[in-house]
């Protein structure tokens, strides 16, 4: 096994017929490496979450699609459907700016736009709640 942290190499053997195990470490700050794995992390991933609501009943609204769109291109960016107690979850990029759509029939499509940032430290979750308002006969 070879654990690389830009300045130390840490080499573990281990044999099992003979249970040796040795441990060596090598500075390899002077060494350039050939193929070197980035080292930059990637985009940060945030979480969208929440409930979605019938307003005339204050019912749970179970099976109901969820679309995430990105604000920029208008492109599907992820979906999903509300479960049984009418929550949702998706996991997104962050520092984005999405729209997110709920449409039932019978209920005034709800179509907002929102930003999801994210954090450095730990994954940026956002609650947002869906209110869907029955339409006018």
């Amino acid at each position: 096994k070879i654990q690389i942290d830009g300045s130390d190499c840490l080499i573990c053997r281990e044999i099992s017929y003979d249970i040796i195990n040795k441990i060596y470490v090598v500075d390899v700050s002077k060494f350039t490496l050939i193929n070197p794995v980035a080292t930059e992390e990637g985009p940060k991933l945030s979480i969208l979450k929440g409930t979605v609501y019938y307003s005339d009943s204050a019912h749970l609204a179970e099976g109901v699609k969820v679309v995430i769109k990105d604000k920029d291109s208008g492109a599907e960016a992820a979906n999903t459907t509300t479960t049984s107690d009418g929550t949702y979850f998706i996991t997104l990029t962050g520092n984005k700016k999405y729209i997110i759509e709920v449409e039932v029939k019978g209920y005034i499509k709800v179509s907002e736009e929102f930003m999801l940032a994210s954090d450095k430290k730990e994954t940026f979750t956002l609650v947002k709640h869906i209110l869907l308002n029955k339409e006018k006969k």
